[in-house]
């Protein structure tokens, strides 16, 4: 068997776990979707622009975290590739004791600075009256939530368990939004909201402490047993990757606070909502990358740089296709999409649909970026992600304050834009530069072939728009039409893909491993392997 085989396996495992819990993930974001219009209705636009806000400013206690989620990850991994259970448990309580720590510092501070800072917002006066009291209620929530459920998400993801991380996940987040369904309808309001988040992680957490019980025969071990040497490689492992989670911060949470102080909690609103959409880009490259470290950590431990350097292509490769479909489907039909979603609820729908398309378009560059500092962090070579992450906070933040006074939400856009694309060139130029990188991990040649075949499935679509009937008005056979339109999407753009000679025989081959194999069938038809241009 070639080098490739094995490697060509491994992509495979790390594909099929990443579909699975992509699917389980975006049949969870579905539920909360629908419950959007609901929630706009109960709350109104500048309640949710608040809640969006709070959330925002918890999320900064990820400035303290230092990596530990990432190097947790890597280093159970390691451990479970040497059989070593303790070495599991034990990588498990530092980062849970890390989170603890963290999480008392952060309260504290919340409690002393919380109201000097909302007081710079723009809200209305009712709103500043509960800000002080929720926004300690939600950082409790976020403590809560970094403590149990992220070491465990953490560890559950260095056993390669994928799957089990994303069912806990989807459990978690349908039970927490019928919890904040039920909560708005008896007139909670944001209480209800904050509820529904506590109820989110007690739900996962109990199922990733229970799998993590039976996987190793116990989640934890007793902190004064911990390795003093296993700490200082998870810390210096965490060292590196933590400058790319402040860098992250900047580029995901500081939008809102900026259109929070220059434009007022609706434009927060309004970004939060069209951001949600565009999220769909990222959302199957989350799972690919959680897949990717420690199916890379160990066979890098295993077998060496070549097959490591195989899976890190095959995911690629197969993260590309995906990124593109999922942003030309949203290009032909965000606006119908919007119109179904929330009627006439939208503050602005082309303002919307300008938010929706500028952010795909920055989680498109986001995706291949992010599974090349995947795949080095599994190779331990986190220290390539800092130009990246630093170079597109910088720029980013530059822009953003510079121009959000003057220009709102186009600020923030134009800031988010153009830092992703400086902070793409510039890891590039490093990792290509130092050696590292190779066809595999940085953009292959492909890219203006995919390219051709999003653009030929977007216009097709587009097209149909005067044919089909869309109408607020009639939700069932508008969903019906969007519906048609998107298996017309997805024919042409694999038509388009065949058509271009973006596929090959290899692609073939990996597909018929991810497909159950009652598809074999198919697979094997004449018109599938001239499609994929196989012999």
């Amino acid at each position: 068997m070639s080098e490739a085989e094995p490697a060509r396996g491994a992509g495979h495992q790390v594909l099929s776990g990443a579909l699975t819990s992509g699917v389980l993930q975006i049949v969870s974001a579905l539920f909360f979707l629908a419950l959007t219009p609901a929630i706009l209705v109960h709350l109104g636009i500048a309640a949710y622009g608040f809640w969006s806000l709070m959330m925002t400013i918890v999320r900064f206690t990820l400035f303290a975290d230092f990596g530990i989620g990432p190097s947790v990850t890597k280093h159970v991994a390691e451990s479970w590739a040497n059989k070593d259970r303790h070495g599991v448990r034990s990588a498990a309580t530092i980062g849970m004791l890390y989170y603890f720590c963290l999480s008392v510092v952060v309260l504290g501070v919340a409690a002393l600075a919380g109201p000097a800072l909302l007081s710079h917002l723009k809200m209305p006066a009712e709103l500043h009256r509960i800000a002080p009291a929720m926004l300690l209620g939600f950082t409790l929530y976020f403590a809560c939530s970094l403590t149990f459920w992220g070491s465990f998400s953490a560890t559950l993801n260095g056993l390669g368990l994928l799957r089990l991380t994303a069912f806990a996940n989807a459990v978690g987040s349908i039970t927490s939004t019928a919890t904040i369904g039920f909560s708005l309808a008896m007139g909670f309001g944001l209480k209800g909201m904050l509820v529904g988040s506590f109820v989110q992680v007690a739900v996962a957490a109990l199922i990733g402490q229970v799998a993590i019980y039976r996987t190793c025969g116990g989640s934890l071990v007793a902190p004064w047993t911990l390795s003093k040497s296993l700490v200082r490689r998870m810390l210096s492992f965490g060292g590196w990757v933590q400058i790319s989670t402040i860098a992250n911060l900047v580029n995901c949470e500081t939008p809102m606070l900026i259109l929070g102080y220059f434009a007022g909690v609706e434009s927060v609103a309004v970004f939060d909502i069209g951001s949600r959409l565009a999220r769909c880009v990222k959302a199957l490259a989350f799972h690919f990358n959680s897949a990717l470290l420690p199916a890379v950590t160990a066979i890098e431990y295993r077998h060496g740089s070549v097959r490591s350097r195989a899976t890190i292509a095959t995911a690629h490769r197969f993260l590309s296709v995906t990124s593109f479909a999922v942003m030309g489907l949203l290009v032909a039909t965000a606006p119908v999409v919007l119109n179904l979603w929330l009627g006439n609820r939208s503050v602005n729908g082309p303002t919307l649909y300008a938010v929706v398309i500028a952010m795909a378009g920055v989680y498109l560059v986001e995706n291949f970026v992010t599974v090349a500092i995947t795949g080095l962090r599994g190779l331990g070579r986190p220290q390539f992600e800092a130009s990246y992450a630093l170079v597109y906070a910088g720029v980013d933040l530059g822009i953003s304050v510079l121009l959000t006074p003057h220009f709102g939400l186009a600020g923030v856009l134009a800031g988010l834009g153009c830092g992703v694309l400086a902070g793409a060139f510039s890891f590039g130029y490093t990792v290509v530069r130092s050696g590292a990188g190779s066809g595999g991990i940085l953009m292959g040649f492909w890219i203006a072939r995919l390219s051709a075949a999003t653009a030929i499935a977007v216009a097709v679509t587009a097209s149909l728009y005067a044919v089909v009937p869309l109408h607020a008005a009639h939700r069932m056979l508008s969903l019906a039409a969007l519906a048609s339109l998107g298996i017309a999407y997805a024919v042409t753009f694999v038509a388009a893909l065949g058509a271009v000679r973006f596929l090959t025989e290899t692609d073939l081959t990996l597909v018929r491993r991810i497909l159950p194999r009652r598809f074999d069938p198919v697979l094997a038809a004449p018109l599938t392997r001239k499609l994929f241009g196989a012999a």
